[in-house]
């Protein structure tokens, strides 16, 4: 019987600061391929993506056409990988997004899917803007909300992994797929996402900035398409990004109180992971 293949997707465009973790983490959590689209990247992440190309684990597509068309690549590479690659699942993912399983690894979890479900939706949980220092970011993010919300205070939207059918349409963000014919795994916690946004005021002030700028020029996209990017855009307009970032830093008083509350949890999960593979405690 043939081993089941799970196939890893990105849209990418300057990530240097967090893109080899992200290619690591998931290989080792049981990720077979990764599709990676490079949106114009300046930043060096080109340079590290072609080390897991000559690794043989990555095929990278080079894309420098202007506005954030994801939805459109992310399809692209889904298809791709039906096609080219004997995907049996596809992972729609982002840079800044550690998909975690609650038992085993992501093969051992997509695996145990039984053949008339094809799709899954995973609910993201944000961490806050790490302390300062000069250890990875995982190391010093480690303070997870335990309810997330995208600005202006709407729900944190899930994403979407699905079994590769042809016709199959990825939404803008990988928040959910158009396929009449792939049934929804019925809610549950096998799985959760781990997602690091703001690793330093400099990193995400670039990716508001070009992200912003980017839907602007999706002259097709709908009211809802990329409305948080565009709202944080407009901040950084009128000089209020950086306000909004120190005002999600945790000082020690902010920190004591979310974690009495519970909207506040420690996670070091990505952490020690990390730290297990680095030591040679996984392949």
């Amino acid at each position: 019987m043939r081993a089941m293949k799970l196939v890893m997707t990105l849209v990418v465009r300057d990530e240097a600061d967090i893109i080899a973790t992200n290619l690591e983490y998931h290989l080792a959590q049981g990720v077979d391929f990764v599709l990676v689209t490079d949106h114009g990247s300046e930043d060096g992440t080109s340079e590290i993506l072609r080390e897991y190309e000559r690794m043989g684990v990555a095929k990278v597509i080079r894309d420098d056409e202007e506005g954030h068309h994801q939805g459109r690549r992310v399809t692209r590479m889904s298809e791709l990988a039906r096609t080219a690659h004997g995907a049996d699942w596809v992972i729609n993912n982002d840079a800044d997004e550690f998909w975690w399983p609650l038992v085993g690894d992501l093969r051992d979890v997509f695996s145990s899917f039984p053949p008339e479900f094809g799709q899954i939706t995973v609910q993201r949980r944000n961490f806050r803007p790490p302390s300062s220092g000069v250890a990875p970011f995982y190391s010093r993010t480690v303070h997870r909300e335990a309810s997330s919300f995208n600005p202006p205070g709407e729900c944190l939207e899930p994403k979407v992994a699905h079994r590769p059918r042809p016709g199959v349409v990825v939404a803008p963000g990988n928040h959910s797929i158009r396929a009449s014919d792939l049934a929804a795994v019925p809610p549950s916690e096998l799985l959760e996402i781990l997602h690091f946004p703001m690793r330093s005021y400099e990193q995400f002030e670039r990716k508001v900035i070009q992200t912003g700028e980017g839907y602007e020029k999706v002259h097709d996209r709908s009211p809802l398409t990329g409305r948080d990017q565009l709202y944080l855009l407009e901040l950084h307009r009128t000089g209020a990004l950086r306000e909004y970032y120190d005002g999600l830093v945790l000082d020690a008083t902010a920190l004591e109180r979310g974690l009495e509350a519970g909207s506040i949890v420690i996670d070091r999960h990505l952490d020690h992971f990390m730290e297990d593979l680095h030591s040679g405690g996984r392949s």
